[in-house]
């Protein structure tokens, strides 16, 4: 008798235990599907404008700031569509993936900017929302630079 208590007081505080672990693996579950979705929206979009900056042959784009944001944005990104660059207070709304899969609703902020010290070299800079409300507070920052290798 005394084990049959014992054995359901082991398997009761053991149910017990994983009932209380299932919302923290649920949470973490979902941060990972966040992160996963978010790199894979920078890695679309960054690795569409270093295509586009790859194609832009002519120094007179790399000479000028605003020139080489006008020809890298011209083309639309695979799946996502048209993308702009951003002012420091303001955030691009979007469903991605745009083309399969279940759309989420986010928000990404791009800055294109030069490099100090630096001839014909850009930096893009993707800082990413987990929703079209959410906020910047935690976010996912991506990076990449744009160096003209012509003559």
């Amino acid at each position: 008798m005394v084990e049959v208590a014992l054995a359901v007081l082991i398997i009761g505080f053991g149910l017990m235990v994983m009932f209380g672990l299932l919302p923290s693996a649920l949470r973490l579950s979902e941060e990972a599907e966040v992160s996963t979705r978010n790199a894979l929206f920078a890695e679309t979009v960054l690795s569409s404008l270093e295509g586009a900056a790859a194609e832009m042959k002519a120094p007179g784009v790399w000479d000028n700031l605003g020139n080489f944001q006008v020809e890298l944005l011209s083309n639309n990104v695979p799946g996502v569509g048209t993308i702009s660059v951003t002012q420091e207070d303001e955030a691009v709304a979007l469903c991605f993936p745009a083309v399969s899969g279940t759309p989420t609703n986010m928000r990404y902020r791009l800055f294109i900017a030069d490099v100090p010290g630096s001839l014909r070299t850009y930096s893009a800079s993707l800082i990413l929302a987990n929703s079209a409300f959410g906020d910047f507070l935690t976010q996912d920052v991506f990076h990449a630079e744009f160096t003209f290798m012509g003559l």
